[in-house]
């Protein structure tokens, strides 16, 4: 089949153009008027949006003005807590170096207390030991032993320095 297609025909220059035809007047003047009443319609439409946004241009600047507020409040805010939490963090550092200053001189003081605690007692222990061997030797002289383990002989028979502490019941 062939194509059907319909063939519009080109102006070329110098061609008469009275054949076509002309709108009328009338048909001029409704699509004026249409014309005109969308242009009316459309100045009315933005005239209402302009009034609209009159308006509402205080209630936004408002509501604007109010959560710029709102926002640097919360910043202030957070300013505020970031600075407690910082004034906090420096208040523990400085009270844990306190405390192990405290903890330092506190473990200072007790090492010394033991070491005086120790030298009292090896001083206290060093005199008992010497006022023993003391009396060991008064027993031993008033008696007449030479020695702690030499035994003193009299007639047939001895007597070691235990012994005669036993009768005494000084031992």
């Amino acid at each position: 089949l062939p194509s059907q297609s319909t063939t519009v025909p080109q102006r070329l220059p110098g061609m008469d153009t009275a054949f076509e035809e002309k709108p009328s007047n009338e048909s001029l003047l409704l699509a004026k008027t249409a014309r005109d009443r969308r242009l009316s319609i459309h100045s009315m439409t933005s005239d209402a949006y302009r009034t609209v946004e009159e308006a509402r241009a205080p209630k936004v600047a408002a509501m604007e003005y109010l959560c710029r507020a709102q926002e640097e409040r919360e910043r202030a805010e957070e300013q505020r807590r970031e600075q407690f939490e910082k004034l906090r963090r420096e208040k523990e550092e400085v009270d844990r170096e306190r405390w192990a200053e405290h903890e330092r001189l506190q473990a200072r003081f007790d090492r010394q207390a033991s070491l005086r605690s120790q030298a009292s007692q090896a001083k206290r222990v060093a005199q008992e030991t010497r006022q023993r061997r003391e009396a060991v030797a008064d027993f031993l002289v008033e008696n007449g032993f030479t020695g702690v383990n030499t035994k003193r002989k009299k007639m047939f028979f001895g007597t070691y320095p235990l012994h005669v502490a036993a009768e005494k019941a000084d031992a």
